[in-house]
Protein backbone atom coordinates (compact mmCIF):
# COMPACT_ATOMS: atom_id res chain seq x y z
CA UNK A 1 0.00 0.00 0.00
CA UNK A 2 2.86 2.38 0.76
CA UNK A 3 4.53 1.82 -2.62
CA UNK A 4 1.20 2.48 -4.37
CA UNK A 5 0.68 5.60 -2.24
CA UNK A 6 4.19 6.88 -3.00
CA UNK A 7 3.72 6.35 -6.75
CA UNK A 8 0.29 8.01 -6.67
CA UNK A 9 1.60 11.00 -4.69
CA UNK A 10 4.46 11.47 -7.16
CA UNK A 11 2.04 11.29 -10.09
CA UNK A 12 -0.56 13.41 -8.26
CA UNK A 13 -3.04 10.56 -8.81
CA UNK A 14 -5.42 11.49 -6.02
CA UNK A 15 -8.00 8.85 -7.04
CA UNK A 16 -5.47 6.10 -6.30
CA UNK A 17 -4.35 7.82 -3.09
CA UNK A 18 -7.95 8.00 -1.89
CA UNK A 19 -8.86 4.45 -2.91
CA UNK A 20 -6.85 3.27 0.11
CA UNK A 21 -8.92 5.20 2.67
CA UNK A 22 -12.07 4.04 4.44
CA UNK A 23 -15.12 6.31 4.31
CA UNK A 24 -14.72 7.05 8.03
CA UNK A 25 -10.98 7.77 7.83
CA UNK A 26 -9.34 10.43 9.98
CA UNK A 27 -6.16 12.33 9.18
CA UNK A 28 -3.99 14.57 11.36
CA UNK A 29 -1.55 16.46 9.17
CA UNK A 30 1.97 17.50 10.15
CA UNK A 31 0.70 20.87 11.42
CA UNK A 32 -1.78 19.12 13.74
CA UNK A 33 -5.00 19.81 11.81
CA UNK A 34 -7.60 17.06 12.20
CA UNK A 35 -9.60 15.98 9.14
CA UNK A 36 -12.58 13.67 9.63
CA UNK A 37 -14.12 11.56 6.89
CA UNK A 38 -12.90 10.56 3.47
CA UNK A 39 -14.26 13.70 1.80
CA UNK A 40 -12.19 15.98 4.04
CA UNK A 41 -9.09 13.82 3.57
CA UNK A 42 -9.72 14.06 -0.20
CA UNK A 43 -9.93 17.85 -0.04
CA UNK A 44 -6.62 17.98 1.84
CA UNK A 45 -4.83 15.78 -0.72
CA UNK A 46 -6.43 17.68 -3.61
CA UNK A 47 -5.08 20.92 -2.16
CA UNK A 48 -1.55 19.45 -2.15
CA UNK A 49 -1.74 18.15 -5.72
CA UNK A 50 -3.63 21.14 -7.10
CA UNK A 51 -1.29 23.92 -5.98
CA UNK A 52 -1.05 26.38 -8.90
CA UNK A 53 2.29 27.88 -7.86
CA UNK A 54 4.25 25.01 -6.35
CA UNK A 55 5.10 21.49 -7.40
CA UNK A 56 6.61 18.86 -5.14
CA UNK A 57 9.02 15.96 -5.04
CA UNK A 58 7.82 13.10 -2.81
CA UNK A 59 9.61 10.10 -1.38
CA UNK A 60 8.58 7.41 1.12
CA UNK A 61 10.96 5.32 3.18
CA UNK A 62 10.66 1.60 3.79
CA UNK A 63 7.51 0.92 5.85
CA UNK A 64 7.62 -0.81 9.23
CA UNK A 65 4.48 -2.88 9.75
CA UNK A 66 3.11 -4.01 13.10
CA UNK A 67 0.40 -6.60 12.56
CA UNK A 68 -2.05 -6.43 15.48
CA UNK A 69 -4.22 -9.30 14.27
CA UNK A 70 -5.48 -10.64 10.94
CA UNK A 71 -7.59 -7.51 10.34
CA UNK A 72 -5.65 -4.67 11.98
CA UNK A 73 -2.18 -3.23 11.52
CA UNK A 74 -0.15 -0.13 12.29
CA UNK A 75 2.24 1.09 9.61
CA UNK A 76 5.06 3.59 10.05
CA UNK A 77 7.12 5.23 7.33
CA UNK A 78 9.32 8.23 6.84
CA UNK A 79 8.46 10.67 4.05
CA UNK A 80 9.79 13.82 2.50
CA UNK A 81 8.09 16.39 0.37
CA UNK A 82 10.23 19.10 -1.21
CA UNK A 83 8.24 21.99 -2.66
CA UNK A 84 9.54 23.93 -5.66
CA UNK A 85 8.43 26.73 -7.98
CA UNK A 86 6.47 25.11 -10.81
CA UNK A 87 8.62 24.70 -13.87
CA UNK A 88 11.90 24.60 -11.93
CA UNK A 89 12.31 21.52 -9.68
CA UNK A 90 15.80 22.73 -8.72
CA UNK A 91 14.28 25.82 -7.01
CA UNK A 92 13.33 24.16 -3.69
CA UNK A 93 11.37 26.63 -1.57
CA UNK A 94 10.39 24.38 1.35
CA UNK A 95 11.57 21.02 2.67
CA UNK A 96 9.16 18.95 4.73
CA UNK A 97 10.31 15.70 6.34
CA UNK A 98 8.24 13.55 8.63
CA UNK A 99 7.03 10.26 9.99
CA UNK A 100 3.59 8.92 9.18
CA UNK A 101 1.69 6.52 11.44
CA UNK A 102 -1.18 4.78 9.66
CA UNK A 103 -3.75 2.45 11.15
CA UNK A 104 -4.97 -0.08 8.61
CA UNK A 105 -8.00 -2.30 8.87
CA UNK A 106 -9.14 -5.14 6.66
CA UNK A 107 -12.79 -4.69 5.73
CA UNK A 108 -14.62 -7.06 3.40
CA UNK A 109 -11.30 -8.57 2.36
CA UNK A 110 -9.54 -5.28 1.54
CA UNK A 111 -7.10 -3.21 3.58
CA UNK A 112 -7.95 0.47 4.16
CA UNK A 113 -6.34 3.33 6.04
CA UNK A 114 -8.72 4.25 8.87
CA UNK A 115 -6.56 6.71 10.84
CA UNK A 116 -3.38 8.60 9.96
CA UNK A 117 -1.17 10.82 12.08
CA UNK A 118 1.67 12.78 10.56
CA UNK A 119 4.51 14.54 12.32
CA UNK A 120 7.59 16.45 11.29
CA UNK A 121 10.99 14.90 12.00
CA UNK A 122 14.47 16.41 11.63
CA UNK A 123 15.69 13.62 9.34
CA UNK A 124 14.46 11.25 6.63
CA UNK A 125 14.83 7.59 7.54
CA UNK A 126 15.16 4.99 4.79
CA UNK A 127 14.02 2.47 7.42
CA UNK A 128 12.23 2.84 10.75
CA UNK A 129 14.28 1.08 13.42
CA UNK A 130 13.64 0.94 17.17
CA UNK A 131 15.93 2.99 19.37
CA UNK A 132 16.82 2.85 23.06
CA UNK A 133 17.89 5.53 25.49
CA UNK A 134 21.43 4.61 26.52
CA UNK A 135 22.12 4.45 30.23
CA UNK A 136 18.47 4.24 31.34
Amino acid sequence: MIAAREKAMIEKDIDTVMSQFSDDATWINSQGYYFEGKQNVLEFHSMLAGNNLLGYLYQAGEPRIRLIDSSNAIVYYSWKMFWYQKGDPSDITKKEIGLMTLTAQKRQGNWHWIAVTNQYTPDFYEEINPVTIDGH
